[in-house]
């Protein structure tokens, strides 16, 4: 990506290919979601498929801290900073499914698919967590973290 993480990026690979992966990064970078999608998908051929994972923004415990006034992202002071190794931690947009299907569709890619997942350690066992659990069994799209499918047109 290079040492300017807002630029688009230059990505010099051979191609195209058949699977593009991006699991957990679009909420660390400071571009509209296009800005990451689109040199991916130009890299997969016709038929070529792009898998996509990032936190759920309407996940349930973001809905429980909206309810007791809580701040949901990072503090302004670093979410609005240059992007650098320092801040890579910092979720600088989170977003919600429709934003993303959206995005593929600007980027030439068909929606296929769309799951919540809620990734939590299987000993988590908090009377905390497990209220969650149920409450995301039976409202699946307040599981954590969403994972979109698309393919290239």
């Amino acid at each position: 990506m290079g040492a300017n993480l807002a630029a688009p990026w230059d990505l010099d690979l051979d191609g195209p290919f058949d699977m593009a992966l991006s699991f957990q990064v679009i909420e660390h970078l400071p571009v509209p979601p296009q800005e990451h999608i689109a040199p991916l998908a130009a890299h997969l051929r016709p038929g070529g498929h792009l898998v996509l994972s990032t936190p759920n923004f309407a996940r349930a415990s973001n809905l429980v801290r909206l309810a007791i006034g809580k701040p949901l992202l990072a503090d302004p002071r670093l979410a609005f900073q240059p992007a650098s190794y320092e801040r890579e931690h910092v979720h600088r947009r989170e977003y919600v499914a429709e934003e993303l299907v959206d995005a593929f569709a600007h980027c030439g890619l068909e929606h296929l698919a769309t799951h919540y997942h809620l990734s939590l350690g299987p000993f988590r066992t908090s009377p905390r967590t497990i209220a969650l659990r149920l409450v995301c069994a039976v409202v699946p799209r307040l599981r954590n973290t969403l994972i979109l499918v698309g393919r290239k047109r």
